[in-house]
Protein backbone atom coordinates (compact mmCIF):
# COMPACT_ATOMS: atom_id res chain seq x y z
CA UNK A 1 0.00 0.00 0.00
CA UNK A 2 2.57 2.41 0.77
CA UNK A 3 4.36 1.11 -2.25
CA UNK A 4 1.59 2.29 -4.26
CA UNK A 5 1.63 5.47 -2.91
CA UNK A 6 4.68 6.96 -3.62
CA UNK A 7 4.53 5.02 -7.18
CA UNK A 8 0.71 4.59 -8.14
CA UNK A 9 1.98 2.96 -11.82
CA UNK A 10 4.55 1.25 -11.12
CA UNK A 11 4.72 -1.82 -13.10
CA UNK A 12 4.41 -5.12 -10.47
CA UNK A 13 7.90 -6.13 -11.13
CA UNK A 14 9.06 -2.80 -10.28
CA UNK A 15 6.83 -3.24 -7.28
CA UNK A 16 8.28 -6.75 -6.42
CA UNK A 17 11.70 -5.40 -6.50
CA UNK A 18 11.90 -2.96 -4.45
CA UNK A 19 9.60 -4.94 -1.71
CA UNK A 20 11.54 -8.49 -1.89
CA UNK A 21 8.24 -9.92 -3.57
CA UNK A 22 7.33 -12.09 -6.10
CA UNK A 23 5.43 -9.51 -8.81
CA UNK A 24 2.18 -12.07 -8.70
CA UNK A 25 2.68 -11.75 -4.50
CA UNK A 26 2.24 -7.78 -5.29
CA UNK A 27 -0.72 -8.05 -7.93
CA UNK A 28 -2.42 -10.42 -6.08
CA UNK A 29 -2.04 -8.41 -2.37
CA UNK A 30 -3.20 -5.60 -4.78
CA UNK A 31 -6.61 -6.84 -6.46
CA UNK A 32 -7.79 -8.03 -2.69
CA UNK A 33 -6.60 -4.91 -0.86
CA UNK A 34 -8.46 -3.02 -3.59
CA UNK A 35 -11.28 -5.31 -3.61
CA UNK A 36 -11.81 -5.16 -0.18
CA UNK A 37 -11.77 -1.47 -0.09
CA UNK A 38 -8.95 -0.76 1.50
CA UNK A 39 -6.94 0.69 -1.56
CA UNK A 40 -7.60 3.35 -4.05
CA UNK A 41 -5.31 3.69 -6.94
CA UNK A 42 -7.17 6.58 -8.86
CA UNK A 43 -6.24 9.60 -11.50
CA UNK A 44 -6.31 12.96 -10.10
CA UNK A 45 -5.74 16.49 -11.96
CA UNK A 46 -2.75 17.66 -12.73
CA UNK A 47 -1.24 20.69 -11.45
CA UNK A 48 -2.39 22.63 -14.79
CA UNK A 49 -5.50 21.20 -14.01
CA UNK A 50 -5.43 21.88 -10.48
CA UNK A 51 -4.79 25.29 -10.56
CA UNK A 52 -7.54 26.34 -13.13
CA UNK A 53 -10.18 24.72 -10.59
CA UNK A 54 -12.38 26.71 -8.20
CA UNK A 55 -12.75 25.44 -4.70
CA UNK A 56 -14.48 26.03 -1.70
CA UNK A 57 -16.10 24.41 1.34
CA UNK A 58 -19.24 23.69 2.05
CA UNK A 59 -20.23 23.57 5.90
CA UNK A 60 -24.01 22.79 6.84
CA UNK A 61 -26.20 22.54 10.13
CA UNK A 62 -28.85 19.88 9.50
CA UNK A 63 -32.07 18.44 11.56
CA UNK A 64 -31.23 17.09 14.05
CA UNK A 65 -30.50 13.07 13.25
CA UNK A 66 -30.05 14.08 9.84
CA UNK A 67 -27.05 14.37 8.84
CA UNK A 68 -26.11 10.72 7.97
CA UNK A 69 -28.62 11.27 4.78
CA UNK A 70 -27.87 14.73 4.17
CA UNK A 71 -24.05 13.08 3.75
CA UNK A 72 -24.95 10.84 1.41
CA UNK A 73 -27.49 13.24 -0.60
CA UNK A 74 -24.40 15.48 -0.79
CA UNK A 75 -22.47 12.65 -2.38
CA UNK A 76 -25.01 12.30 -5.41
CA UNK A 77 -23.29 15.57 -6.00
CA UNK A 78 -20.25 15.21 -8.26
CA UNK A 79 -18.77 18.90 -7.99
CA UNK A 80 -18.60 17.24 -4.03
CA UNK A 81 -15.18 15.37 -3.88
CA UNK A 82 -14.83 14.73 -0.50
CA UNK A 83 -17.45 14.55 2.71
CA UNK A 84 -17.58 14.24 6.11
CA UNK A 85 -19.92 13.74 9.07
CA UNK A 86 -18.20 15.78 11.64
CA UNK A 87 -18.95 17.15 15.42
CA UNK A 88 -19.65 20.71 16.11
CA UNK A 89 -21.86 23.12 14.95
CA UNK A 90 -21.66 22.14 11.05
CA UNK A 91 -22.59 18.58 11.58
CA UNK A 92 -21.16 17.84 7.53
CA UNK A 93 -17.97 19.19 5.93
CA UNK A 94 -17.48 19.23 1.94
CA UNK A 95 -15.44 20.25 -0.47
CA UNK A 96 -16.41 21.54 -3.73
CA UNK A 97 -14.75 21.83 -7.49
CA UNK A 98 -16.79 24.29 -9.83
CA UNK A 99 -15.44 24.93 -13.47
CA UNK A 100 -13.68 27.37 -14.24
CA UNK A 101 -13.83 30.45 -16.85
CA UNK A 102 -11.52 33.28 -17.93
CA UNK A 103 -13.29 35.29 -15.75
CA UNK A 104 -12.59 34.76 -11.67
CA UNK A 105 -16.02 37.03 -10.89
CA UNK A 106 -17.83 34.13 -13.17
CA UNK A 107 -16.28 31.82 -11.17
CA UNK A 108 -17.09 32.75 -7.80
CA UNK A 109 -21.03 33.41 -8.82
CA UNK A 110 -21.09 30.07 -10.39
CA UNK A 111 -19.51 27.78 -7.52
CA UNK A 112 -21.91 29.69 -5.10
CA UNK A 113 -24.60 29.04 -7.70
CA UNK A 114 -24.20 25.38 -7.57
CA UNK A 115 -23.59 24.75 -3.87
CA UNK A 116 -27.03 26.92 -3.55
CA UNK A 117 -29.16 25.03 -5.86
CA UNK A 118 -28.30 21.98 -4.67
CA UNK A 119 -28.70 22.63 -1.03
CA UNK A 120 -32.38 24.13 -1.87
CA UNK A 121 -33.30 20.19 -2.83
CA UNK A 122 -31.91 18.96 0.66
CA UNK A 123 -34.74 20.32 3.18
CA UNK A 124 -32.92 18.77 6.64
CA UNK A 125 -30.34 21.12 5.86
CA UNK A 126 -31.15 24.31 8.08
CA UNK A 127 -28.21 26.29 7.55
CA UNK A 128 -24.92 26.82 5.26
CA UNK A 129 -21.96 28.33 4.29
CA UNK A 130 -20.22 28.52 1.34
CA UNK A 131 -16.99 29.32 1.92
CA UNK A 132 -13.95 29.99 -0.80
CA UNK A 133 -10.84 28.63 -1.11
CA UNK A 134 -8.37 31.16 -2.15
CA UNK A 135 -5.43 29.28 -1.99
CA UNK A 136 -4.18 26.02 -0.76
CA UNK A 137 -1.19 24.27 -0.01
CA UNK A 138 -0.68 20.40 0.19
CA UNK A 139 1.81 19.91 2.39
CA UNK A 140 2.22 16.39 2.02
CA UNK A 141 2.60 13.14 3.72
CA UNK A 142 -0.49 12.68 5.97
CA UNK A 143 -1.90 10.25 4.21
CA UNK A 144 1.57 8.13 3.72
CA UNK A 145 1.86 4.87 5.77
CA UNK A 146 5.07 5.47 6.61
CA UNK A 147 6.17 1.88 6.97
CA UNK A 148 9.06 1.55 4.19
CA UNK A 149 12.69 2.84 4.60
CA UNK A 150 13.90 5.84 3.64
CA UNK A 151 15.83 4.22 0.55
CA UNK A 152 12.52 2.22 -0.45
CA UNK A 153 10.85 5.65 -1.15
CA UNK A 154 13.93 6.98 -3.06
CA UNK A 155 13.95 3.85 -5.26
CA UNK A 156 9.97 4.22 -5.56
CA UNK A 157 10.73 8.05 -6.42
CA UNK A 158 13.20 7.40 -8.90
CA UNK A 159 10.98 4.74 -10.60
CA UNK A 160 7.58 7.37 -10.84
CA UNK A 161 10.26 9.65 -12.25
CA UNK A 162 9.39 13.35 -13.99
CA UNK A 163 7.59 13.43 -17.08
CA UNK A 164 8.36 17.06 -18.59
CA UNK A 165 6.77 18.67 -21.61
CA UNK A 166 9.17 19.20 -24.39
CA UNK A 167 10.19 23.16 -24.69
CA UNK A 168 7.94 25.26 -27.06
CA UNK A 169 5.34 22.70 -27.98
CA UNK A 170 1.99 24.36 -26.62
CA UNK A 171 0.31 22.20 -24.04
CA UNK A 172 -2.20 19.58 -24.98
CA UNK A 173 -5.99 20.21 -24.60
CA UNK A 174 -8.47 18.24 -23.12
CA UNK A 175 -10.78 16.56 -25.03
CA UNK A 176 -14.15 14.28 -24.55
CA UNK A 177 -11.92 11.39 -25.19
CA UNK A 178 -9.92 12.23 -22.51
CA UNK A 179 -12.45 12.80 -20.15
CA UNK A 180 -13.26 9.07 -21.40
CA UNK A 181 -10.18 7.79 -20.33
CA UNK A 182 -10.23 9.93 -17.16
CA UNK A 183 -13.19 8.33 -16.05
CA UNK A 184 -11.95 4.75 -16.99
CA UNK A 185 -8.80 5.29 -14.92
CA UNK A 186 -10.77 7.13 -12.01
CA UNK A 187 -12.24 3.27 -11.46
CA UNK A 188 -8.56 1.88 -11.06
CA UNK A 189 -5.85 4.08 -12.12
CA UNK A 190 -3.75 0.89 -12.74
CA UNK A 191 -5.74 -0.34 -15.52
CA UNK A 192 -3.66 -1.33 -18.19
CA UNK A 193 -3.26 0.37 -21.33
CA UNK A 194 -4.76 -2.05 -23.42
CA UNK A 195 -7.76 -2.40 -21.35
CA UNK A 196 -8.41 1.23 -21.61
CA UNK A 197 -7.65 0.95 -25.44
CA UNK A 198 -10.00 -1.66 -26.13
CA UNK A 199 -13.00 0.48 -24.01
CA UNK A 200 -11.63 3.70 -26.12
CA UNK A 201 -11.83 2.10 -29.34
CA UNK A 202 -7.82 2.97 -30.04
CA UNK A 203 -4.78 1.25 -29.92
CA UNK A 204 -2.22 0.71 -26.88
CA UNK A 205 0.18 2.98 -28.43
CA UNK A 206 -1.93 6.15 -28.56
CA UNK A 207 -3.31 5.33 -25.25
CA UNK A 208 0.61 4.83 -23.68
CA UNK A 209 1.37 8.19 -25.57
CA UNK A 210 -1.69 10.45 -24.52
CA UNK A 211 -1.65 9.17 -20.61
CA UNK A 212 2.19 10.34 -20.67
CA UNK A 213 1.48 13.75 -22.80
CA UNK A 214 -1.34 14.42 -20.45
CA UNK A 215 0.95 13.98 -17.17
CA UNK A 216 3.09 16.07 -18.82
CA UNK A 217 1.19 18.76 -19.73
CA UNK A 218 0.21 18.99 -15.90
CA UNK A 219 -3.66 17.00 -16.90
CA UNK A 220 -3.20 14.02 -15.62
CA UNK A 221 -1.73 12.68 -12.50
CA UNK A 222 -1.85 9.08 -10.01
CA UNK A 223 -2.73 8.87 -6.81
CA UNK A 224 -3.25 6.01 -3.82
CA UNK A 225 -5.22 6.69 -1.27
CA UNK A 226 -6.46 4.36 2.13
CA UNK A 227 -9.41 5.22 4.02
CA UNK A 228 -9.13 6.11 7.33
CA UNK A 229 -9.69 2.71 8.82
CA UNK A 230 -6.60 1.56 7.07
CA UNK A 231 -4.25 4.41 7.67
CA UNK A 232 -1.68 4.92 9.96
CA UNK A 233 -3.07 7.87 11.34
CA UNK A 234 -6.78 7.05 11.43
CA UNK A 235 -8.23 10.16 13.07
CA UNK A 236 -9.16 13.16 10.48
CA UNK A 237 -9.96 16.54 12.49
CA UNK A 238 -10.87 19.68 10.68
CA UNK A 239 -8.99 23.04 12.38
CA UNK A 240 -10.11 26.65 11.69
CA UNK A 241 -7.98 29.38 12.66
CA UNK A 242 -7.14 33.03 11.61
CA UNK A 243 -3.85 34.34 10.88
CA UNK A 244 -2.75 37.96 10.22
CA UNK A 245 -2.58 38.69 6.08
CA UNK A 246 0.92 39.38 6.25
CA UNK A 247 1.85 35.89 7.56
CA UNK A 248 0.27 33.48 5.39
CA UNK A 249 3.03 33.52 3.20
CA UNK A 250 5.38 32.43 6.23
CA UNK A 251 2.77 30.05 7.75
CA UNK A 252 2.85 28.56 4.30
CA UNK A 253 6.51 28.06 4.62
CA UNK A 254 6.52 26.90 8.19
CA UNK A 255 3.71 24.17 8.29
CA UNK A 256 5.97 22.14 5.87
CA UNK A 257 7.48 20.39 8.34
CA UNK A 258 4.34 19.06 9.95
CA UNK A 259 3.45 15.37 8.62
CA UNK A 260 0.21 15.32 10.29
CA UNK A 261 -1.65 18.19 8.21
CA UNK A 262 -3.06 16.53 4.62
CA UNK A 263 -4.11 20.36 3.49
CA UNK A 264 -3.70 23.99 4.33
CA UNK A 265 -5.93 26.55 2.44
CA UNK A 266 -6.61 30.54 2.51
CA UNK A 267 -10.48 31.22 2.70
CA UNK A 268 -12.73 33.64 3.02
CA UNK A 269 -15.12 33.73 6.44
CA UNK A 270 -14.58 34.66 9.82
CA UNK A 271 -11.17 31.87 10.22
CA UNK A 272 -8.89 32.66 7.33
CA UNK A 273 -7.10 29.73 7.42
CA UNK A 274 -8.43 25.90 7.22
CA UNK A 275 -6.52 22.63 7.91
CA UNK A 276 -7.33 19.08 6.89
CA UNK A 277 -5.15 17.01 9.49
CA UNK A 278 -4.69 13.27 10.18
CA UNK A 279 -3.55 12.20 13.26
CA UNK A 280 -2.74 8.83 15.18
CA UNK A 281 -5.35 9.16 17.97
CA UNK A 282 -8.13 12.08 18.71
CA UNK A 283 -6.21 12.87 21.82
CA UNK A 284 -3.29 13.93 19.63
CA UNK A 285 -4.80 17.03 18.25
CA UNK A 286 -3.89 19.19 21.60
CA UNK A 287 -0.78 18.03 20.86
CA UNK A 288 -0.57 19.19 17.22
CA UNK A 289 -2.85 22.46 17.86
CA UNK A 290 0.41 23.07 20.13
CA UNK A 291 2.49 22.42 17.50
CA UNK A 292 0.92 24.21 14.76
CA UNK A 293 1.31 27.22 17.20
CA UNK A 294 4.60 27.18 17.92
CA UNK A 295 5.66 27.48 14.31
CA UNK A 296 3.04 30.51 13.49
CA UNK A 297 3.04 31.94 17.29
CA UNK A 298 0.06 34.69 15.49
CA UNK A 299 -2.19 32.15 14.63
CA UNK A 300 -5.83 31.84 16.53
CA UNK A 301 -7.01 28.23 16.69
CA UNK A 302 -10.66 29.17 16.50
CA UNK A 303 -12.63 26.10 16.10
CA UNK A 304 -11.92 22.00 15.39
CA UNK A 305 -13.74 19.41 14.18
CA UNK A 306 -13.77 15.21 14.82
CA UNK A 307 -14.23 13.49 11.26
CA UNK A 308 -17.26 11.02 12.72
CA UNK A 309 -17.13 9.71 9.51
CA UNK A 310 -15.98 10.02 6.06
CA UNK A 311 -19.04 9.23 3.16
CA UNK A 312 -16.95 10.32 0.30
CA UNK A 313 -12.88 10.59 -0.14
CA UNK A 314 -11.16 12.01 -3.67
CA UNK A 315 -14.42 11.59 -5.62
CA UNK A 316 -15.41 7.90 -3.88
CA UNK A 317 -18.34 7.31 -2.16
CA UNK A 318 -17.19 4.63 1.14
CA UNK A 319 -19.39 2.44 2.52
CA UNK A 320 -20.79 1.98 6.15
CA UNK A 321 -17.66 0.34 7.52
CA UNK A 322 -15.65 3.67 5.74
CA UNK A 323 -14.33 1.54 2.85
CA UNK A 324 -14.15 2.78 -0.80
CA UNK A 325 -17.23 1.33 -3.20
CA UNK A 326 -17.06 1.34 -7.34
CA UNK A 327 -19.13 4.43 -7.21
CA UNK A 328 -17.01 7.23 -8.73
CA UNK A 329 -18.09 10.55 -9.72
CA UNK A 330 -16.16 13.21 -12.44
CA UNK A 331 -16.65 16.76 -11.17
CA UNK A 332 -14.26 17.95 -13.98
CA UNK A 333 -15.38 18.78 -17.50
CA UNK A 334 -14.35 20.71 -20.52
CA UNK A 335 -15.50 24.08 -19.14
CA UNK A 336 -12.54 23.93 -16.80
CA UNK A 337 -10.09 24.91 -19.49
Amino acid sequence: MHALQEAPRAAWTELATVLGLEARTVARRYDQLRADGLLLVTQTVGPRLLAQTRWAVLRVVTRPGTAERVAQELARWPQATSIRVVDGAFQVYALIAAQASRADVEDIRTLWEQAQARIVEIPEIEQADVLHILDAFDVGRAGRLDVLSKAQVQQLHDLRGQLAASPGREPAELTDEDLELFTLLARDGRREVADCAVALGRNRSWVSRRIARLQADGLLDFIALTPDVASSRPVTALVWASVPAAELPALAHRVGSLGWIGMMAVTTGPSNVFAVTHLPTSRALTDALVELVEVCPSLVVKETQLSVRAVKIHTRITDERERFTEQAAQPYALELL
